[in-house]
Order: structure tokens, then sequence, then C-alpha cells
């Protein structure tokens, strides 16, 4: 029997403290191929995260130099842009415009270096079952399509989240080559059931394969409320998106109870946060800006402190992994009704939160939460560590997940 070797393209993992997620579905992976190697596009590797024995990494960089940036204009010339520039127009019906034209060729640039690279892994991996897994839908999911094209015996598949799906999510309103990536990869893995609907109405493709792949987490205790302390808590990267500013804005509309509010997760609105910060502060409302952690600090800290309440206000999202994380808890979640939370947030296990919702109406409903008698707030936990159980739970999830590629 073949060896069965798995090629793992991801942004970061294992390096940094990014993709987290990957911490828990890499033992699966592992679990299922005699071999995993993982290609990375880390700026760094100064820290690296523990992995199997039959996992290794290697780094291979998205940045471009100015010279790249000038060989990737001959992209002009090439059957995939200009295919790419009638479906934009003809498909998407939208204006070619100087930013989706950049993105296309840059795009494509980036893409056939991938190829370039995996097609060195084919010639040195004769003999055994190779399977190529690209964790985003972005420039590595179109590598593994371009890939495809030459080699089409090669087994090829990509997940797709939410930045790397909706439209909407990005600058300039467009996901390059959608149609190349549906078309020549062996399967495409939504995460959720909205992507899967999106993929076929507004990518307006027919893939080789589409099957809808949850993401999951790991079982913990489930923990009992807080009854001491009203804990809040929010995790997320400080990014435009995620709209951490709405949440200490709101703060200052929340005059009945005392709480707390924890924030895990850093990045470039850190110092407008801590502006706001110093802003919301009352009596009564404690915050605490706890930087960027990693999930077993975070997980060690929700079992410690049993938050009452998780929240998550961005714009766009896919099914976000610290919602799963927060409801195997057994804590209850607001969260915008964008992308495909409403997959796992319901008004029985939190709240769906309107996205234009204004800081005035989100302290309110927060405040209100935490007036909550102990009965509904019993039952709204109960709901959320069963909505965990029978959707998020990664034992079974990523099981079935690793059987299905394995096939």
């Amino acid at each position: 029997m073949k060896r069965k070797k798995l090629i793992l393209l991801t942004s970061e993992f294992p390096y940094g403290k990014g993709e987290t997620f990957l911490e828990t579905e890499i033992a699966f992976l592992a679990s299922g191929f005699d071999e995993v190697l993982i290609y990375s596009s880390a700026a760094s590797t100064e820290t690296k995260r523990d992995l199997p024995d039959n996992v290794c990494s290697t780094v291979f960089s998205n940045r471009l130099s100015k010279w790249d940036k000038l060989k990737a204009l001959t992209g002009f010339f090439s059957n995939e842009f200009r295919s790419e520039k009638k479906r934009v127009r003809e498909v998407y019906k939208q204006e070619w415009s100087r930013g989706i034209r950049n993105t296309a060729l840059i795009s494509l640039f980036i893409g056939k270096r991938w190829k370039q690279e995996l097609e060195k892994e084919i010639e040195r991996s004769k003999g055994i079952d190779l399977t190529f897994y690209s964790y985003w839908c972005t420039d590595t999911a179109l590598g593994l399509a371009l890939l495809s094209q030459s080699n089409p015996s090669v087994k090829t598949l990509s997940r797709v989240h939410g930045w790397d799906l909706y439209f909407e999510a990005t600058s300039f309103n467009y996901q390059p080559y959608r149609e190349l990536i549906a078309h020549n990869l062996t399967c495409l893995y939504p995460i959720s059931r909205k992507g899967e609907c999106y993929i076929r109405d507004r990518w307006k493709v027919n893939p080789n394969a589409l099957r809808m792949a949850r993401l999951g987490t790991r079982e913990v205790n489930e923990v009992q409320p807080n009854r001491i302390r009203n804990i809040l808590v929010s995790c997320s990267n400080l990014i435009p998106l995620k709209r951490v500013s709405l949440i200490a804005e709101s703060l200052k509309y929340v005059d009945q109870v005392d709480l707390e509010w924890y924030h895990f997760g850093d990045g470039p609105r850190r110092a407008k946060i801590d502006k706001l910060v110093e802003m919301s502060r009352r009596e009564g409302v404690k915050i605490h800006l706890m930087g960027r952690k990693s999930n077993d600090e975070i997980l060690r800290w929700f079992e410690e402190n049993a938050p009452n309440l998780f929240i998550n206000v961005s714009t766009t999202e896919g099914i976000p992994v610290s919602i799963m994380e927060a409801m195997s808890f057994g804590t209850p979640v607001f969260a915008t009704d964008v992308g495909g939370t409403s997959e796992i947030v319901s008004n029985e296990n939190g709240r769906l939160l309107k996205p234009d919702i204004t800081p005035a109406e989100l302290g309110r409903m927060i405040q209100e939460f935490f007036l909550l008698n102990r009965e509904d707030g019993l039952v709204m936990r109960s709901n959320a560590r069963e909505m965990w159980r029978k959707r998020y739970n990664a034992s079974v999830n990523y099981k079935q997940f690793v059987e299905e590629i394995l096939e």
C-alpha cells in the first residue's frame, strides 16, 4: 500500500501565535496520514508550536520584491488573466478597476510561484499518494488549481472560511480567480451552509465537488457561571472589521450592573482601543486588555474565570472558532448576524445582533443579559453547550473530514 502524505498550506501555523484552530485539527490530520508537511507563509519562525512526530514544516514566503511586482505584469498576456477580466465584467457585472486588475495580477503571480514550488514536491514524492490541502481559499488555493491543470491525478482541496469567501469582505468587492479554483480543485470545503450557498450564488461557479466541513474545538469541562463577578469576554485581532471599539463604546451605556470586560487579542487598532477604554471607564466597569495569548492560555482562563457572556461584533465572519470555544464551556454568546454566525448563535443560546447595532443598543442588551434571572441564564448556558456538542465537536468533525479526504 502506498504511503499517504499530506501537504498542508497555511498562512502562519505552526509559527507565531495565529491560526490557533489548526492546533486541534493537526492532530487528526497526523493520525490519518503517514506524513504531513506544512508549507507556511509565516514572516517569522522565531516561535514554533509543538507538532505530532510525523509532521514537519517549512516556510515559503508570499512576500514580493519590487522586481517580483514588475514581473507580475507579464500576467497581462496570460489566458488566465484575460479570462478573469472577461468574467469580472460579464459574470460579476463589475467595473474592471485598477484595484481589481492589480489584485488579479499579483494573485496570479503568487499562485504560479506556489505551483512551481509544489511541482518539486511531486517530483520528490514519486510513489507516494499525495494530497494537497490549502487551509485558506487564497493564492495558495489558486496555486493548487494551477497545479491540478498540469497534474490532474493529484488530489487538491481547500477550505473556505469568511474573509476568503465573501466579496464584500475585501477592499474592491472581489475575490480573484474563483471560477479557475472551483473548476480545478478536487473539492472545496466551506465551513458553513451559508458559505456553501454563497459559492454557488455569488461566485457563480459549478465546482468539481462542494461539501460543507464544519470546524470544531476540543472538549472541555463545562463550567458553572461566575456568581461573584459579572464577566464579559471577547477574543479577536484588533482590526477594523472586528469592531472591538464598538464593545468599548457600548460599556458607557451599562449603568445598572457592575461588570468586568476582558479582551484577548492585539493588532493595529490597539492605540485607538486604549483611548476608547479611557473614555469608557466608569465606576463599576473594569476593563482588561489582555493582549495576544496562546490558545491554551485562553482556554485555561475560561476554565478558571467562568465568564458569563462572550461577544463578537464583526462586520463579516465565517463561523468564528472563538464562539465555538466559548460555547464548549457553556458560555452564552452575543454576535452580529453576519456570515455563517446564525448557524451557531441564536436567541436560545445568546443573542443575534443586527449588523448595524449602535453602542447604545449594544450596551442596553449587555445590561439586560446581566439582569436576567438565574434560571433563564442557566437555560441559555445549557443551550450553548448543546449547540457545541451537536455541531462543533472537533472529535466528530475532524475525524469525519480526514476520513473523507482519504477516500
